[in-house]
This record gives C-alpha cells, structure tokens and sequence, in this order.
C-alpha cells in the first residue's frame, strides 16, 4: 500500500486537510477492506512520516555539525580562509566566525531544514515543514484513537458508520444469498424460513463463525468486505438467532472445519 501517496493526498486536498483525521479513518476503512490491519495501515502512514521527519533530521543534524565544526576550528585557530580577504587578520576573522557561528547555532531549528518532497520521492514536487510533519502524525495518531474506540463512528455520517448487521446485507448478489441459505438448510444447519441455527452439536457456535469467515472468503461479500469480530457476533445474534461469544469469534480459523460444501461464488 502507498501510504505515502496516501498521506499526501490528504494534506493536499484543502478540504480534507481541515478535518485530517475523518479522512484517516476513511482511509483506514478502505484499507480494511481490502484485508489489511487497521494498526498495519496507521503504522504504515506514521513510518512515513518518519521517512520524512528522518530527511529534516538529516540536514539540520548535517548543518549543525558543519557549523560545529567551523566554530571549532575557528576557536582553536586552525580554520583556513579560501579567500584573499586581506582587511582583517586571521585573529579578527576567527573572533567574527566564533561569533556568527555561535548565533546561528543558537538559532538553529528543524524548521529550517522543510523536506524536499521530490528528493524522497519523484513523483511528487514542494516542500513539507517541520511542523507539518507533526501536524500529521498527531493527526493520524487521533484517527487511530477515534478508529479504536469507535468515535469514529459516531462523529461522521450515517453512510461511514452503517455496518450490515445481518448477513444478507453482506451479499453482493440476493440469489446467491438464497443459494446459500438452501445449502445450509440441506446440511441441517439452519432452519427452513426462519434461518435459525439448529446445529447443537459440540462446537457448533464455532461452526457457524467459520462458515460466516469462509463466505468471505470465497467473494459472496460486497468488495469483499473484512467483518470485525463485534459485527460477527451481532449477525450470529440478528441473522441466525444465535449467541456467541466474541472469544469464540476470535479464535476460530476456518482451516479447523470442513467447508468444501461452501461453493466458490463465481460458480453460482
């Protein structure tokens, strides 16, 4: 994933840039959907942020020391002028560099130093500050935060925070939703009309979170939709009449059952 496209994509735009976190946890959601983790996705904007906060860090350490070192040599007396500047002694000019260099020292910031953006990356051009750069990790620290403790959810509109409840809201395609309830009725696992989950044998609640995980999976979710561990819980519940545990949930690998009767999507 590009994150550093990402990023920039965000601080440029004028009207995303004024609400920087929504548009992370936008694109936190899209990252999510498309099988990543929502802490590999915040970590990968701030690892490039980093990237960047290393440039600044690089030439303001680099003219620091530069300076440093000419205040040096210039103190004990061993700096050499390249220039035939013959008004002043050496003396003289060595007093007046400690001096100009001792000032800049003390003035001497990382805001100075913005990051060309084309040195680290061709394809883009401008500068990014110091400041900047703080600016949109605090900001992507703030959408990870909100993300994590869902007021994400609750801050940005109906469309960003509706997630399906019941499976058959999942499903790209309705006929494919009946097809496989039919095949989970034949397999004497839910009930004819209602859909209520029948199965009681010994792991049967991890049965029914397998097969939600593997029709995933196998492409019967709009975009392939990556479901949290909360919203399979509430679709055992609202969907199929069943209680089960978010631990179950988190624990179940689909690899443990045998779910070769699940068609491929694209086979019906």
């Amino acid at each position: 994933m590009d994150y550093l496209n990402i990023v920039l994509a965000g601080y440029s735009n004028s009207n995303s840039r004024k609400h920087l976190d929504k548009y992370f946890v936008r694109e936190a959601k899209k990252a999510v959907k498309e099988f990543f983790e929502a802490d590999e996705f915040f970590d990968g904007c701030i690892e490039a942020m980093n990237d960047i906060e290393k440039h600044i860090e690089y030439r303001f350490k680099d003219r620091k020391n530069k300076v440093g070192l000419m205040l040096i040599y210039a103190e004990n007396g061993t700096l050499r002028y390249t220039d035939n500047d013959k008004t002043k002694t050496d003396k003289e000019r060595n007093k007046e560099t400690i001096e100009n260099c001792k000032h800049e020292l003390s003035k001497l910031r990382k805001s100075d130093f913005p990051a060309n953006l084309n040195h680290i990356d061709g394809r883009y051009t401008g500068t990014l500050s110091f400041e900047e750069v703080l600016t949109i990790k605090e900001a992507i620290n703030e959408a990870q935060d909100m993300y994590i403790n869902g007021k994400a959810d609750r801050d940005m509109g109906d469309n960003e925070k509706a997630e399906p409840e019941k499976i058959e809201l999942l499903f790209e395609h309705i006929s494919k939703y009946n097809k496989i309830m039919e095949i989970l009725v034949s397999k004497g696992l839910i009930s004819q009309g209602t859909h209520l989950w029948k199965d009681e044998k010994n792991g049967n609640k991890a049965y029914l979170v397998a097969i939600i995980k593997n029709l995933r999976t196998k492409g019967y979710y709009k975009n392939n939709a990556r479901l949290t561990n909360e919203q399979i819980v509430k679709i055992c519940k609202k969907s199929f009449g069943w209680v089960v545990g978010i631990d179950t949930v988190k624990k179940t690998k689909t690899n443990s059952f045998k779910l070769d009767f699940i068609p491929l999507a694209s086979t019906i």
